[in-house]
């Protein structure tokens, strides 16, 4: 992310990186800091330990983009809570839930690469038709898909097939 942010901060002057979650294992100070001294954009970039509530809707809000280039995350609340917002999302190939995002159109997705993140994040800022498209769809697709009411929809449809079944 750092390096991609350096390059995409070169470019798109006006845009900061806001951090936000946890520093596990010190990971901020050992591997992030020295990378944000290394490219030279420590001005550009704030971290913020979790937020919650009131704050983390804020910060969506004020989001031109989120951006999650994980290799390990599994599901990802975070990026259905930043489509809820209508933040266009920019997620690695790695998360569990990429294909159906891909599939539907409602993040652009990218290798957990420079170039590729770079692109991709590029993409979301110069397209802002096609922006504008996605996240309307990705946030009717999470009202559709995630909300409470769905789910347990979804819930009740399953254990209903399941005990008609066993029946």
């Amino acid at each position: 992310m750092i390096p991609a942010f350096k390059k995409i901060s070169e470019e798109y002057k006006n845009y900061k990186l806001l951090l936000i979650g946890p520093n596990n294992e010190g990971y901020l100070q050992s591997k992030i800091n020295p990378l944000i001294k290394k490219h030279n954009i420590s001005k550009k970039v704030e971290y913020h330990g979790p937020i919650y509530g009131e704050k983390i809707l804020k910060a969506y809000n004020d989001a031109a983009i989120f951006v999650l280039p994980s290799y390990t995350e599994n599901f990802g609340n975070t990026v259905i809570e930043a489509m809820s917002q209508e933040v266009p999302v920019v997620i690695s190939n790695n998360l569990d839930l990429s294909s159906l995002f891909k599939k539907h159109k409602i993040a652009k997705l990218c290798k957990c690469e420079v170039s590729s993140l770079y692109k991709s994040i590029k993409s979301v800022i110069k397209n802002k038709k096609d922006t504008a498209e996605m996240k309307k769809k990705a946030k009717k697709y999470v009202r559709d898909n995630f909300s409470s009411v769905s789910v347990l929809k979804n819930l009740h449809y399953n254990y209903s097939e399941i005990l008609n079944k066993k029946s």
